[in-house]
């Protein structure tokens, strides 16, 4: 139920925006208003992305991304910033995003959190939400790397 996940304070409602590219009409603010009404959606062809940024650095374990129906990704990854070497480090890699998804990955600590878009099956993709979430409900266990996780059982 993504309803019962991601239910702590979406962080990227604080967070800017900011794409690749934008059409007009369509600037990346609209995937953090809060409104499915609204959509981000890149201009030309090839690989584009989206980018929150946040005002310092946050705690994110869990992402919601949500599709318009007028798009169709095939192929995609998460990243997060990595502030100490400046640079984007996948966190989740994915092929279908649909209407409603959420990408529960391990906790990072960082600035900026971006979705790559690298394929479509036509078209451009637009976004309706990209959420953030440091969501604190669950079991806590570790992961091999020392790095303390929440999993959320039922999932």
């Amino acid at each position: 139920n993504l309803n019962q996940a991601a239910s702590s304070e979406n962080l990227a409602r604080k967070a800017k925006a900011k794409g690749s590219t934008e059409a007009s009409g369509n600037a990346a603010a609209l995937a953090v208003d809060g409104s499915v009404e609204t959509a981000w959606k890149p201009s030309g062809d090839g690989e584009h992305w989206l980018q929150i940024t946040f005002a310092k650095p946050m705690v994110i374990n869990e992402l919601k991304l949500q599709e318009d129906t007028s798009s169709s990704i095939t192929d995609y990854v998460i990243q997060y910033y990595r502030t100490k070497d400046k640079t984007w480090v996948t966190c989740f890699s994915g092929m279908k995003i649909g209407p409603q998804f959420l990408a529960a990955v391990i906790a990072r600590k960082t600035q900026a959190m971006r979705l790559v878009v690298k394929s479509t099956k036509e078209g451009l993709p637009a976004i309706t939400e990209f959420s953030a979430y440091n969501d604190t409900s669950g079991e806590v266990f570790n992961d091999p790397n020392g790095v303390a996780a929440r999993h959320k059982v039922g999932r």
